[in-house]
């Protein structure tokens, strides 16, 4: 049921016909949780796939498509070239989500040179931006960490958040190995 639903595109609705066809007594609700749940070591092999892509390009595509599901907004982010393809489905369209997308579920921030870089390039103001050169370097894990860690700061101001978790997300993209010589090239959707 999983590489038909995932690798063939079968619908459940269509794998729950075939199931009954062979005599297989299942509802569609235990269908849904067979795909849904347990995933673990495909989001795993997911993430690796696009670690290991990351590590031998010497560029990628990105392109996202939104669509409405349910009466919400979401978005469709694709990450590849001609030798892999990465999808992930998300509620938002940002740079913040790009960024994370690109920590392949190991999300951290990193306050290091590079990442002060981006804030004195962004003109964070002094009042934010002294507080996280006070604290370089370090790395802060998961997203509910690193808005503590802002809160504990002051930082407070929508936009110098952003400015410090964009800044803060490349700085742990680097301190990961990220090529600073990777070309990315945006898809035409906007």
């Amino acid at each position: 049921m999983l590489y038909q639903h995932h690798h063939c595109h079968v619908t459940q609705p269509l794998l729950h016909e075939q199931l009954r066809a062979w005599g297989i007594d299942i509802s569609v609700g235990q269908i849904d949780v067979l795909l849904s749940g347990a995933t673990e070591a495909f989001l795993a092999e997911k993430d690796a796939l696009l670690i290991t892509g990351l590590e031998v390009s010497r560029l990628i595509s990105v392109d996202d498509s939104g669509a409405r599901h349910q009466g919400k907004n979401g978005y469709v982010t694709q990450i590849g070239n001609d030798w892999f393809a990465w999808f992930a489905s998300t509620a938002s369209k940002s740079r913040i989500n790009f960024l994370q997308l690109l920590h392949a579920g190991r999300i951290t921030y990193t306050l290091n040179a590079h990442a002060l870089s981006y804030l004195q390039a962004e003109r964070l103001p002094k009042a934010p931006l002294q507080p996280l050169q006070a604290q370089t370097p370090a790395t802060t894990a998961g997203v509910d960490g690193w808005a503590a860690r802002l809160d504990a700061l002051g930082i407070v101001c929508e936009r110098h958040r952003r400015i410090a978790t964009e800044g803060a997300l490349l700085g742990g993209l680097i301190e990961k190995g990220f090529s600073l010589e990777l070309a990315i090239v945006p898809g035409l959707s906007g």
